[in-house]
């Protein structure tokens, strides 16, 4: 076939994978398994306006020539990927394998097979193309977690013990992709302690444990991780004031929706402390969208039990009424 050319199959999950069910070795061949729900309601009702009164279908106009595309992989394939990010890949990638060995030995009893190394080449390939999209020309973490699922729901075979235990390939990829830090080396969270290797930093060698082991070992750090980050909102009677329709209210739950979307991106926690003359209830640090909601509904929903506010309230002993430390407030 002339270049460039694209394989794609369906699947219809309410029969069997396919005409005939795939061997795992062959499902490894495409690089995607992208699952396509049913359609919301506003676009199936966009769906039923645009083809009800059709007599022929339009004509389908191409969007890009063969030429164009392969220019544009050109393009792509000089996106850079850092050394970090590599190795924040690979490890992605090695946790599939050897849950264990990443701090998640409760998922070894769910994985039966782990991702091959074509899932290594492919999310690279894949995460350097969605960064291209976005008009950068560096990969990071974001573009990596974007795709990770379509790169592995068909390539981690499962146990009958997971399916047993109701976990499915989503829970173990957002397993994964939640606790492999993506940096690792020089931050001053400790980590581990693991065997040297060529290239790693001398002033990174555990004397202590090199000395009682009699080979070279060094400590890891942990450079980033996941934030609890807690809104402080007031609900005393002076939010109901309104400028340009709407309240200060609604600007607060506007505020914690857009900050909230952003840290469920990145897989932070969210918490909220609503507060008049005194904290009249909080919710501590969760993850999901579930909770998210539930803030934005308090925020705007809360019956205050007092209408004013003390001029020295909230003042910083406030945030010990979280049950987990916040990192941004």
């Amino acid at each position: 076939m002339d270049e460039p050319f694209l394989v794609l199959a369906t699947q219809n999950p309410l029969d069997q994978e396919g005409t005939y069910p795939l061997p795992e070795a062959q499902l490894d061949r495409f690089m995607m398994k992208v699952v396509v729900g049913y359609p919301s309601p506003e676009d199936e009702k966009l769906i039923l306006d645009r083809y009800i009164d059709l007599q022929e279908l339009p004509p389908v106009e191409p969007l890009l020539s063969a030429e164009e595309i392969t220019e544009i992989k050109k393009y792509i394939s000089q996106v850079y990927v850092d050394e970090k990010i590599r190795q924040y890949i690979v490890r992605l990638i090695h946790a599939t394998r050897y849950p264990d060995e990443h701090g998640l030995s409760d998922l070894s009893a769910f994985i039966a097979v782990g991702a091959s190394p074509r899932a290594t080449l492919t999310l690279a390939a894949g995460s350097k193309a969605v960064a291209f999209m976005e008009g950068k020309g560096y990969v990071s973490p974001h573009e990596i977690k974007s795709i990770i699922r379509h790169i592995l729901r068909h390539r981690i075979k499962l146990t009958f013990e997971a399916s047993a235990s109701g976990v499915n390939i989503e829970d173990i990829i957002e397993r994964i992709t939640l606790y492999r830090n993506a940096f690792r080396g020089n931050g001053i969270e400790f980590d581990q302690v693991r065997e040297y290797s060529d290239g790693d930093e001398s002033r990174l060698i555990d004397w202590n444990v090199t000395a009682r082991l009699n080979h070279a070992y060094v400590k890891t750090f942990i450079e980033e991780r996941n934030l609890n980050i807690v809104f402080l909102v007031d609900v005393s009677a002076s939010m109901a004031f309104s400028s340009a329709g709407l309240s200060k209210r609604e600007s607060a739950a506007e505020i914690c929706a857009a900050i909230g979307m952003q840290a469920l991106a990145e897989h932070d926690r969210t918490g909220l402390i609503l507060f008049s003359r005194e904290p009249e209830k909080t919710l501590p640090p969760g993850a999901g969208q579930h909770t998210l909601m539930r803030i934005v509904r308090e925020v705007l929903f809360h019956n205050a039990a007092y209408a004013e506010i003390e001029s020295d309230f909230p003042d910083t002993g406030i945030i010990e009424l979280t049950t987990r430390k916040p990192d941004a407030v």
